[in-house]
C-alpha cells in the first residue's frame, strides 16, 4: 500500500493532490481545487501532474474564486477522465454575486458558475454531485478509533465506497454528510467528508430581502 499527497507549489491559489494504490494496480486519485493568481504557473503545474495521472476518482471544488477554480479547464483537458466531481450547491443569489465579483477579478468560465451540469459534463467529468448545506449546525463526525488503526493491513487490496448510493443521472444533490470511504481489506483506511458551512436561515433571509 501507498499513499502520496502533495500540495503544489502554486503561490497564492490552492492545488493538492493525492493518491492511494496497492500492489495488485488498484488506484485512487483525488484532487482538491485548482488554481492560482497566476494562469501560467497553474497550467505548468498541471502538466507535470498529468504526465502522472490520466484519470482522477474525485476532484473537490471548495468554492468559486478564481484561483481556485481557474485551472480546471486546463486540468480537465488534459484529464481522459474524472469520475466524480464534488461542488457546493449554489443558489440563485449566490451565483449572481460570484458573477458579479468574477466580472471584475476573475476569469471563471460564465457557463460554469449558472451552468456546472452542462460545463462539466463537456469536459469528460462522469459525474457531478453537488452538496447542499446542513438544514442545522452538523455535529462532528466520528474520528477512527484504536481498534481500527491496529487492524490495518498494508497489504490489503483498495476498495471504494459511499455512504450513499449515487444514481445513474449526471447531477445529483445530497446533504453534508455523504462521505466515500477507501478501505484496505475492507479496512477503512481514509474518509473523504466534503463539506458546506451552516449558514444560518435568518441571515441568509435577510440577504435575499
Amino acid at each position: 500500500m501507498k499513499i502520496v499527497r502533495k500540495q503544489w507549489p502554486i503561490g497564492q491559489g490552492s492545488f493538492s493532490s493525492s493518491r492511494f494504490s496497492d500492489e495488485a494496480g488498484t488506484e485512487y486519485n483525488y484532487v482538491y481545487d485548482c488554481g492560482a493568481d497566476k494562469l501560467s504557473h497553474i497550467k505548468n503545474i498541471v502538466n507535470a501532474y498529468t504526465e502522472q495521472v490520466k484519470i482522477v476518482d474525485a476532484l473537490f471544488i471548495s468554492h468559486l474564486d478564481n484561483d481556485h477554480v481557474n485551472g480546471l479547464e486546463h486540468l480537465l483537458g488534459k484529464l481522459q477522465t474524472t469520475k466524480l466531481v464534488f461542488l457546493p450547491y449554489l443558489s440563485k443569489v449566490q451565483k449572481l454575486l460570484i458573477i458579479l465579483e468574477q466580472d471584475v477579478h476573475g476569469t471563471t468560465p460564465l457557463t460554469a458558475i449558472l451552468n456546472p451540469e452542462i460545463w462539466f459534463k463537456d469536459r469528460n467529468v462522469e459525474k457531478l454531485v453537488l452538496l447542499q448545506n446542513p438544514s442545522e449546525e452538523p455535529s462532528d463526525f466520528d474520528a477512527p478509533t484504536k481498534e481500527d488503526i491496529e487492524e490495518f493491513s498494508e497489504d490489503g487490496n483498495l476498495t471504494f465506497e459511499n455512504s450513499e448510493q449515487l444514481g445513474e443521472e449526471f447531477v445529483q444533490t445530497v446533504d453534508v454528510g455523504f462521505s466515500s470511504t477507501i478501505k484496505s481489506a475492507e479496512t477503512p483506511i481514509w474518509q473523504l467528508v466534503p463539506f458546506v458551512p451552516f449558514i444560518d436561515p435568518s441571515s441568509l433571509r435577510t440577504f435575499n430581502s
